[in-house]
């Protein structure tokens, strides 16, 4: 019979009655039962059914589940039935006791399974070729969250069969592929599928076709070269005179050449990482007749500066023989002495953006201008001061009052912070919430009480975002100074 009861009553199906032995001596205990059939371990049952059998034919059967204390045994019937059980780890005794007193045996010592009726989850690919890739032999490997079970591979259109972490394919050819991995766990229960596609690609990109390059001989030591390729998305590496391929794009300048021939080549690299044959188209430059005229200045020279962000902009000069324009740049903390020496732009552009742009440093631009023959003009500066976002007072001004802190505002700035220094020792930090701020003749800051002195005053502003508490200051939006009289 099978028990259908509550885990709190198990196998309380059978009662069993307190009885005495001829002359009311107790019977001898009957000896230890033995174990006939028990579930598997692991099991993927939520129930288990034992049996077992024992040398006295007289003899009744008491069974404890999960427990240690004596008192848990409870009659039961043979075979003897569990209810539904949670997954994990449970132990069973049993023990005889005689049909003709209370005298039981030793229980037999206890039976230890696990019960595990969960799926196991999808495996995990750990690792992979890229997509696309130029691998005929790709390795997989891969990992599970259940321990113990074993994989099943596949392949394509291949079937499923066992596999192990890595699992490595040989001689595969170009074209769209599918990886397929499923877990089997020790109940044979089996999980949902992950799958990868990619494609192999083993077939090299066309050579690049040089569309444009110097004249041959030329008096330029400056060099553009054009060029494309027959396969779509790929990426280029160029190499001068044997110097070595390195990343590079449409059109490539080289400047600065020495009067020698040279040898410019290219090479094209698709997606999956194959190289292409390379290109290449040779020049020689020469000797021009001396020419020590400069080439006139860029014009319209034009600034814009924003938190983080500085824009120029100029027009060419008009000489016929303007090559190309170069930025320079330098930078101080203090002071404006700083030459330009650091190029940061050259080319036949009109124009230099800077992204993440330090308003707090002073910058100091030259634009350049040279000609085809290397001569340049003597450069048309362009100063960016500290100052260049904090509109009133102007830096350096004097004022006889307390004077209204004025500067260009943030996108998105929450609020700002403030901090005034005099004679190098800060006298105020405030948090307004717009971008200006009125100082006054008195106030009071870190438990003293200042006045406005005549002198000279520095002034620093920081944007904040997000609120008070959870506040993040960005980059130094400017400083500068005010003197008062």
């Amino acid at each position: 019979m099978k028990y259908l009861g509550s885990h709190a009553a198990f196998w309380a199906a059978i009662a069993t009655g307190v009885l005495l032995g001829a002359g009311g001596a107790a019977a001898a205990p009957p000896p230890a039962p033995t174990l006939t059939s028990h579930p598997p371990d692991p099991s993927h049952e939520a129930t288990a059914t034992f049996g077992f059998s024992d040398d006295d034919p007289d003899a009744t059967f008491e069974c404890r589940l999960d427990s240690d204390n004596p008192a848990a045994f409870q009659p039961c019937p043979n075979p003897a039935t569990s209810p539904p059980l949670n997954d994990g780890v449970h132990t069973f005794d049993v023990r005889a006791v005689n049909a003709d007193g209370p005298s039981g045996s030793a229980p037999i010592p206890p039976f230890t399974w696990t019960i595990d009726t969960t799926r196991p989850p999808a495996p995990s690919i750990t690792a992979k070729p890229a997509n696309p890739s130029n691998d005929s032999n790709p390795s997989f490997s891969f990992t599970d969250g259940k321990r113990g079970v074993t994989f099943q591979c596949r392949r394509d259109s291949q079937q499923y069969a066992q596999c192990k972490s890595p699992k490595t394919y040989i001689g595969l050819t170009s074209g769209d592929h599918i990886f397929r991995v499923r877990a089997v766990d020790q109940a044979g229960r089996i999980s949902e599928v992950t799958r990868y596609e990619w494609s192999i690609d083993l077939a090299p990109p066309p050579a690049p076709a040089i569309s444009s390059g110097p004249a041959n001989p030329t008096t330029s030591t400056n060099a553009t070269f054009g060029f494309t390729d027959g396969e779509p998305g790929v990426m280029f590496r160029c190499q001068l005179d044997g110097g070595g391929y390195s990343s590079c794009a449409s059109p490539a300048v080289y400047s600065g050449l020495t009067l020698i021939p040279h040898v410019f080549s290219v090479r094209a690299v698709d997606p999956a990482g194959n190289i292409g044959t390379p290109a290449s188209l040779g020049w020689t430059i020469v000797a021009a007749a001396p020419d020590t005229t400069a080439p006139g200045e860029v014009g319209g020279v034009r600034r814009s500066i924003g938190y983080g962000r500085l824009k120029l902009v100029w027009s060419r000069p008009k000489d016929v023989d303007f090559d190309h324009v170069r930025v320079l740049i330098a930078t101080a903390r203090k002071g404006a002495k700083a030459v330009p020496r650091k190029i940061v732009y050259s080319g036949r552009g009109t124009q230099y953006i800077k992204k993440g742009f330090k308003n707090d440093v002073y910058h100091r631009y030259r634009i350049l201008s040279y000609d085809h023959r290397g001569n340049r003009s003597r450069g048309v500066d362009v100063v960016v001061a500290p100052s260049a976002l904090l509109r009133l007072p102007k830096a350096g001004a004097v004022v006889h009052a307390p004077p209204r802190l004025v500067w260009a505002g943030v996108a998105k700035a929450a609020f700002y912070n403030v901090q005034v220094y005099f004679k190098g020792r800060k006298v105020l930090s405030l948090w307004p919430n717009k971008a200006a701020v009125g100082l006054k003749k008195r106030w009071s800051y870190a438990g003293r009480t200042f006045r406005l002195k005549n002198g000279t005053y520095s002034w620093f502003v920081w944007p904040a975002f997000n609120s008070r508490q959870k506040a993040r200051y960005g980059r130094l939006l400017g400083m500068s100074t005010f003197r008062v009289r």
